[in-house]
């Protein structure tokens, strides 16, 4: 009983906590698109150059580096998407504390 009883306990706390997570998140997108929505056509094109530029030093870093991970994706592997879904996480995480 006392098992269950804790186990409930941690659930709702797991719950509760995913539920504060996804609200901070949500509510970071929303600003994100209100920003967008708000911007005129020449600080969208400022933005899309401030975005190649880094693009170009992402690749320009990948290309003079030695130590490069390739990830080759396939839909119908489950370990690929499983890579695939946990990339996306640590992404979004990153972008989210920087």
């Amino acid at each position: 009983m006392e098992a269950d009883a804790s186990v409930d306990m941690f659930s709702k706390v797991l719950e509760n906590q995913l539920l504060q997570t996804t609200k901070l998140v949500e509510e970071h997108l929303d600003s994100e698109i209100q920003k967008l929505d708000q911007m005129d056509d020449d600080e969208l094109e400022r933005l899309k150059e401030k975005r190649l530029e880094a693009l170009r030093k992402a690749q320009q870093q990948k290309q003079e580096s030695k130590k490069v991970v390739c990830h080759f994706y396939r839909d119908s592997t489950f370990r690929v998407s499983y890579l695939g879904v946990r990339r996306f996480f640590s992404v979004m995480l990153f972008s989210f504390s920087s």
